[in-house]
């Protein structure tokens, strides 16, 4: 399963370029999974009612990861030992990249602080093409 980040589906959607080579067949292959963040963060950005309607029934139709108390206890977690360290990263992407943690997920993002979550470098991030990120 890939969690898909809202940079991405931004890009997606506006300009219809797709991430990677396969993306469309693993949309189509249910591969593509959302959380409740990505969603709002996906639809706060639209501007008419028509395309967040299109929007909606275009996410909603993906495998969603459901938050548990639990996925904001490690969120809350990945912050503070990233404070700690000096690092600041917006809480909304520790709280992605928990639930990403939580299911076992990768991520796809163009994001590179997500390199900075504990064990995240090592497995879960899959680098879009601009990213220039590179991962094992």
């Amino acid at each position: 399963m890939i969690l898909v980040d809202s940079s991405i589906w931004v890009d997606y959607f506006q300009s219809g370029k797709t991430p990677s080579a396969n993306f469309d067949e693993e949309l189509v292959g249910g591969k593509i999974a959302i959380c409740g963040l990505i969603l709002a963060e996906v639809l706060s950005g639209v501007r008419g009612e028509e395309e967040a309607q299109m929007l909606r029934n275009r996410l909603l139709a993906l495998p969603y990861l459901s938050e548990t108390r639990e996925t904001f206890i490690k969120a809350a977690s990945i912050y503070s030992s990233l404070r700690r360290e000096g690092v600041t990263i917006p809480l909304s992407d520790c709280i992605v990249g928990a639930v990403a943690i939580e299911n076992g997920c990768k991520l796809l993002t163009r994001d590179k602080h997500f390199l900075r979550i504990p064990g995240f470098g090592e497995w879960g991030i899959i680098p879009n093409s601009e990213t220039q990120m590179t991962s094992s």
